[in-house]
């Protein structure tokens, strides 16, 4: 019987595969990661590279997030991302505080070219976080052995979280 074959209707026994998902870890008495799911944190080698650091607090500001804990993190996924795939990061767009007096305005340069305060920053930030050590990047890892796997990380359900990037990469559409 092949896949065309099975009776489709209200009593179909067809066995169904769920889309993988994130499990948070935990460190609760009694708990155990299920079996079959793989543990993607650090160390190992599906764990994000990018740690934070003031070298992160700065690449976080020159991509338009915060440079707060949450705007960090995000940052790292965003760059852990890019590092898989060898895409560059989309910059976001300092955003004009909508209805509000000031919305950062320009700098106009003496030949008469002008430099948006968002671009600025970015730029100051880009700067900066040159200063400091970048990650030393390891070898990207083979995806392959994570698809149709659920993966487990570390990472808060309601935060963005690398494993969600792995698991959007491993079994792609």
């Amino acid at each position: 019987m092949t896949a065309g074959d099975w009776p489709l209707g209200a009593g179909d026994s067809r066995p169904t595969m769920t889309a993988p998902q994130r499990i948070q870890m935990r460190r609760a008495k009694g708990w155990r990661k299920p079996e079959g799911v793989i543990y993607v944190g650090r160390p190992g080698p599906y764990g994000n590279p990018f740690r934070d650091s003031s070298w992160l607090m700065w690449m976080s500001i020159a991509l338009g997030l915060r440079a707060d804990r949450p705007g960090r993190h995000r940052a790292a996924v965003l760059l852990h991302r890019s590092w898989l795939t060898g895409q560059p990061v989309r910059l976001r767009e300092y955003d004009a505080i909508s209805n509000a007096e000031y919305d950062g305005g320009s700098i106009e340069f003496g030949d008469g070219s002008t430099l948006s305060m968002g671009d600025h920053v970015a730029g100051i930030a880009a700067f900066s976080a040159s200063l400091y050590e970048a990650p030393v990047l390891p070898e990207r890892p083979d995806l392959a052995p994570l698809r149709d796997r659920d993966l487990a990380c570390w990472c808060h359900a309601d935060q963005p979280c690398h494993a969600d990037t792995l698991i959007d990469l491993a079994n792609p559409r």
